[in-house]
């Protein structure tokens, strides 16, 4: 019976083609299967980055916003200084509030450096954290991160920091990551993004948001 069902000739070519089905679709199968689990892999990479990056991001604002009593003092400071020389009647009140100026305005310089590297060594390290695992993660590209706190005033020698309505939207960072698979000599592309932003309750911290569209 089994040996004229295979000696038949219209049934070989069918059963040849349904092994053939069979072989292609265990294929597809164990790539959906691989790709889920890959997607998964990397969309977890991407969150996990994401949150790295605002997290340096967000003990950088920290800081800056510890730095802001001294700024107010400074501020404070040099307001006086710019009174005394207006109110300084005689040549020794000249000079002496003119020397004070002076060394207030040495004081608001050394703190101003000091606000200016804290902000560049925030965005110089976030970045890099995102940077230095875009080939490990199928990284493929990112929003540079630029702190985006306001100085206040913005023309003071020592501003303090503060954000404002809108501020988390603006500082999200927005990663898209892209890995591509060969089956069947066919060319199939996995891919997908993430996005995380800081937020305030007692400090600054990092969190989750939803992506932009890829």
């Amino acid at each position: 019976m089994y040996q004229k069902f295979f000696t038949n000739k219209g049934m070989l070519p069918l059963l040849i083609s349904l092994l053939l089905l069979l072989s292609s679709a265990s294929i597809l199968l164990g790539y959906f299967l691989i790709s889920a689990k890959q997607k998964y892999y990397l969309q977890h990479a991407c969150r996990i980055t994401a949150l790295e990056s605002m997290q340096i991001l967000a003990d950088g604002i920290n800081k800056l916003i510890e730095m802001n009593p001294k700024a107010i003092r400074l501020q404070v400071k040099f307001k006086r200084a710019q009174v005394l020389i207006k109110t300084a009647t005689t040549p020794p009140q000249v000079a002496a509030a003119l020397l004070y100026l002076k060394k207030v305005k040495l004081e608001q310089m050394v703190f101003r450096k000091k606000q200016l590297s804290t902000i560049a060594r925030t965005e110089r390290t976030a970045n890099l954290k995102i940077s230095s695992k875009t080939k490990k993660s199928s990284i493929i590209s990112f929003n540079h991160i630029t702190l985006q706190l306001l100085p206040a005033p913005p023309n003071s020698g020592s501003p303090i920091y503060t954000a404002y309505t809108g501020y988390e939207r603006n500082q999200a960072v927005h990663i898209k990551w892209s890995k591509k698979n060969s089956v069947n000599s066919k060319e199939l592309k996995n891919d997908g993004s993430c996005s995380a932003t800081v937020s305030k309750e007692k400090k600054w911290y990092p969190k989750l948001t939803k992506g932009r569209a890829s």
